[in-house]
């Protein structure tokens, strides 16, 4: 006898991810999303690693691609007096915005038959045993204002890259720009909020003039912002931890095992996550292992999964947010040849 279909609350990558596998192997499912689609989110918009190779069993690639996803083979880093040669990613990553993402992924999700219900949101009850319940639904934030971090995104036009990813290294924190769908570029990044005194939202122009690379200033300075991308979200903090472990509760994406955003590797552990616990659940759904089963066995290979990533990336954002070393982000920087490919692959 069949239990009662999935209940998947958030329906972010992680959720839209479990929600279509799950359909595509037989098991029903529900998704609560407190928003609507299509919206932009703060986010990389940058997707590498077993990301990519995921998006073909899921059937997402070549939507991705006809939406307009851009590949990236390459990076360059800057800090304000320094700048990287071009490099060669380790292997490319696939760059396409979370307007346009999300909302392929929910279409994909309905045409397989699940049921996705918008503005409906759901109490967090992460220590019960609400059996059949996943939790999709992002990070937990940090309300500590002095420990806290600001993160933000917006869209540009007519702005020439470098390389397919920029990343400038500030002494407060890091803006990322790549370029994604209807050649646009994201510019996104994460800012302390102790010791940022002016409004980014209003005085983006004068924030990025302080914290890019001189030569890039000028680029950036004459691009034109989208303004309806313009998105910020504030308590983001990346303590030094392995996946979370909650009693009774299944957590998958950023609430389970939550990457700095700086490796670039966010995404596909969301999708990472989902993809592992799809036939877990389809075990409980089918009747063949209890909850409490369940729970535990997607807890322990979350753990196991993602150890060494979170050991190897929570460090190095501590190490590149730190106001203290900016001088060590710049040496870095210079010296980037030598070590950027088993960074890359230690977080992936």
């Amino acid at each position: 006898m069949k239990c009662r279909k999935i209940h998947i609350i958030g329906g972010g990558v992680s959720g839209l991810a479990l929600g279509i596998k799950l359909q595509q192997i037989g098991v029903d499912s529900l998704i609560s999303e407190a928003g609507t689609y299509p919206r932009h989110r703060v986010c990389g918009e940058f997707l590498s690693g077993k990301g990519i190779q995921l998006l073909h069993l899921l059937g997402l690639y070549d939507p991705f691609m006809t939406e307009g996803a851009v590949l990236a083979h390459t990076i360059k880093c800057y800090t304000s007096e320094s700048e990287s040669p071009i490099l060669p990613l380790n292997e490319p990553a696939l760059c396409l915005s979370r307007y346009s993402m999300d909302e392929i992924m929910a279409s994909r999700y309905r045409a397989l038959g699940g049921e996705l219900k918008l503005k409906q949101r759901c109490p967090m009850r992460l220590h019960t045993r609400e059996t059949g319940t996943v939790f999709a639904t992002g990070r937990l934030p940090n309300l500590k204002r002095e420990t806290a971090l600001l993160g933000y995104k917006w869209h540009v036009e007519n702005l020439t890259l470098e390389a397919d990813l920029e990343m400038h290294f500030t002494p407060l924190g890091y803006v990322g720009l790549c370029r994604v769908e209807h050649n646009k570029v994201n510019i996104c990044g994460l800012t302390k909020v102790k010791g940022t005194s002016m409004n980014i939202k209003k005085e983006w122009r004068h924030f990025l003039n302080q914290n890019l690379h001189h030569r890039r200033r000028e680029a950036v300075m004459n691009s034109e912002i989208v303004t309806t991308s313009v998105c910020f979200t504030s308590g983001l903090s990346y303590p030094i931890t392995t996946p979370r472990i909650a009693d009774g509760a299944i957590q998958i994406g950023d609430l389970g095992a939550c990457i700095p955003p700086l490796t670039g590797n966010g995404m596909s552990m969301a999708m990472e996550s989902a993809m592992m616990s799809a036939q877990i659940l389809k075990s409980y759904h089918e009747g063949s292992t209890n909850w409490q089963n369940a729970v535990f066995t997607i807890q322990r290979q979350s753990q196991k999964h993602f150890r060494r990533r979170l050991i190897c990336a929570n460090p190095m954002h501590h190490l590149l947010m730190s106001s203290r070393l900016h001088g060590l982000r710049r040496w870095l920087v210079e010296h980037l040849p030598y070590y950027h490919q088993p960074l890359f692959s230690l977080t992936r």
